[in-house]
């Protein structure tokens, strides 16, 4: 299968409709409307279907259904690192999807998939992307950093919780480390990343698709999405990942992807989760600024959110309104 053709297909089946199908190369051609017999038109459902222009599904479109994960973390990832996963890496994760034998990351005993995914999207943080793992593993562009040999020498005393609490507390206030996040570590990393995901990947068999995590956290509400592409590292390395240190906005998000996929030709799609502990701000009536949520806002995020993730191996997103009445 081409990575467009899954692509699409994850897309179709988790929006309730197909999307067409086509080769990673091109676009297929616009069919013409055929006309609808009037007894049988429903002029919501047509209405609604012509607005999703590209998305709108073709009487042959391939309609198949998929099983994979669109959320899963390795030692990229800052917290799943000081979760004591320091040796499942994104190659690791790939491996385990396709059914492959890996060491757990905790008993380092052999664990193995039963039945293989179809597809897997890596999202790692873009927060410290790779930077943590890096660092205790004795990166000399991280070690030698002043905040680098303090953490290291705390985590050498026993102290690893307060390095953990250090870094994800730069994150949820919005105050990167100069010393841990910079341009030159960030695109190494993200290098690492979709070069990994393009050596798994095998068309017709298994889809390793390039994405990773926008954690935004203003004031502690989760506003985290899930951000990839069906595309390869070619197009991938034409970009850095948007951090949630690059802006804490859902809107300057879209923004940035609206610009990227114009500048690189990469199909985005952004999913947000664990809208339960957004604290209402997942689905504001005002946007970031404390204006009202307007046309722009609303085409904006179904341009690039259409779905949202409803349940991961944490839990589900939903909540019971008794416990959030505003959620």
């Amino acid at each position: 299968m081409q990575w467009r053709t899954l692509f699409n297909s994850i897309m179709a089946a988790t929006v309730a409709f197909s999307l067409s199908a086509c080769e990673r190369e091109a676009e297929p051609e616009k069919q013409a409307p055929q006309p609808q017999p009037q007894a049988t038109a429903q002029p919501d459902t047509a209405e609604r279907a012509a607005s999703a222009g590209e998305g709108r599904a073709e009487s042959d479109a391939p309609r198949n259904l998929y099983w994979g994960d669109t959320h899963l973390h390795t030692n990229y990832s800052p917290d799943a690192y000081f979760m004591e996963n320091k040796t499942a890496g994104p190659d690791v994760a790939y491996k385990w999807a396709k059914g492959l034998p890996v060491a757990h990351p905790y008993t380092k005993a052999k664990v193995q998939i039963e039945t293989p995914l179809d597809f897997l999207v890596v999202t790692d943080h873009a927060e410290y992307m790779g930077v943590v793992q890096k660092l205790f593993a004795g990166h000399p562009a991280l070690k030698d950093t002043a905040s680098g040999k303090k953490f290291v020498k705390m985590a050498q005393e026993g102290r690893g919780k307060e390095v953990f609490f250090s870094i994800i507390d730069s994150i949820t206030s919005n105050k990167p480390n100069p010393d841990l996040d910079n341009l030159q570590i960030r695109t190494t990393n993200w290098q690492e990343i979709y070069k990994i995901a393009d050596e798994y990947n095998e068309p017709g068999k298994f889809t390793a698709f390039i994405g990773w995590e926008w954690s935004s956290l203003p004031n502690g509400a989760n506003l985290h999405r899930i951000v990839f592409m069906p595309e390869g590292g070619e197009t991938a390395g034409k970009f850095v990942p948007f951090s949630a240190f690059d802006s804490e906005n859902p809107e300057d998000l879209w923004a940035w992807l609206d610009k990227t996929s114009k500048a690189s030709g990469a199909n985005f799609v952004a999913i947000p989760h664990n809208s339960n502990i957004s604290g209402g701000l997942m689905f504001p009536a005002e946007k970031f600024n404390g204006k009202p949520v307007d046309s722009r806002y609303a085409q904006a995020r179904m341009r690039w959110e259409p779905v949202i993730e409803v349940t991961q191996i944490k839990g589900d997103s939903e909540t019971h309104p008794g416990l959030s009445p505003n959620d």
